[in-house]
């Protein structure tokens, strides 16, 4: 059965914007539970010229951090990302994660995760890619997991 992310953060719009951090390595249970609360403090208090955020975030599939911002209320500014990845950087050093290899993907192949580079997607023209591209939380809703014959990642 395949993954359904259509509900994900219900009190959240299409529109907003989010920040996609794939893991290196699956996230165990106890780690999500420390991290958790750090991105959930973090949001909480994360502003942009100093005017507060409505944002949130969350760990999927025990692979991905999502940050999400109603840039309808307020847009996040350079210091603010900054900050953000700053955050992620710290987590990912304390729990020994890579969070930034963007030559590598995650796919979903015969039901089971892996790794791999994004240069040998086209060995697994039956897997679906967890598009490390997209920016809005409609598209993690509806088009995150896409088949990787069809994917863009294929022409890099």
């Amino acid at each position: 059965m395949l993954p359904n992310y259509k509900s994900i953060l219900p009190e959240y719009s299409d529109n907003c914007r989010i920040w996609l951090y794939t893991a290196n390595r699956t996230i165990t249970s106890a780690e999500e539970q420390e991290i958790l609360p750090v991105l959930n403090d973090f949001v909480s208090k994360w502003a942009t010229h100093g005017k507060g955020m409505r944002a949130t975030s969350t760990i999927i599939d025990q692979r991905f951090i999502v940050i999400v911002s109603d840039e309808e209320v307020t847009s996040a500014s350079g210091c603010s990302i900054d900050s953000s990845v700053r955050l992620i950087k710290s987590i990912g050093s304390q729990y020994n994660i890579d969070f930034f290899n963007r030559l590598k993907v995650v796919i979903l192949n015969e039901g089971e995760q892996a790794y791999v580079s994004i240069h040998s997607l086209s060995k697994y023209p039956n897997a679906l890619v967890y598009n490390p591209l997209i920016q809005s939380l409609g598209e993690l809703r509806n088009t995150w997991l896409e088949p990787v014959t069809n994917s863009a990642l294929l022409s890099v």
